[in-house]
């Protein structure tokens, strides 16, 4: 291997910068004096994200994000989830105050699930290797279903990165409101 290819930028590291990046511009529009920094986990799936904002009531927040892509070009997309990978999201529902899972289907889009929709997907029987299948039709949203759950469940085409900053937001008015109810004077 040349000290070229060592430099060489994955399929990966594009997918989950851009996917990152977006993520952060997101978040950087809906309240620009949140800050963050980003611990990168012993997998490259794994990230742990820790938010501060001045205005929360507690002052630092750890986010867990784990991150698979596809890069099929067209629909479905199926991602597979060893042991290992259920195991390093269960640690992230131990250590972070919220945990996320974004699916990149190529460049089609991005869908999030969030920890209750992953453990109806994906139950407590954790197997040697489980999947995930994410659908969607032109224009459409996205459908979602696994092997323990054959049910199709849909997500907005907008869930990325919605569903991510409205838990931030949410943490900045509801410190708003407490400071209200503190200082209400009627």
């Amino acid at each position: 291997m040349s000290a070229i290819d060592t430099y060489a930028i994955s399929d990966t590291n594009t997918l989950h910068g851009g996917a990152l990046i977006m993520l952060m511009e997101a978040i950087h529009n809906t309240n620009p004096k949140i800050k963050y920094s980003i611990d990168f986990c012993e997998s490259k799936s794994k990230y742990k994200i820790n938010f501060s904002c001045e205005e929360w009531q507690k002052t630092e927040i750890s986010l867990g994000l784990f991150i698979k892509h596809s890069q099929k070009r067209i629909s479905p997309w199926r991602y597979t989830f060893t042991k290992e990978h259920q195991n390093e999201i269960i640690d992230l529902f131990k250590t972070c105050e919220c945990v996320f899972i974004l699916l990149i289907a190529s460049q089609k889009g991005i869908a999030v699930i969030n920890k209750s929709l992953y453990e109806e997907l994906l139950d407590e029987n954790i197997d040697e290797s489980e999947w995930i299948s994410l659908s969607r039709k032109h224009n459409e949203n996205f459908r979602i279903r696994s092997k323990d759950k054959n049910k199709k469940d849909t997500l907005a085409k907008n869930c990325f990165p919605n569903l991510i900053t409205d838990f931030l937001k949410n943490l900045s008015e509801e410190n708003e409101k407490k400071l209200l109810s503190k200082f209400k004077l009627f």
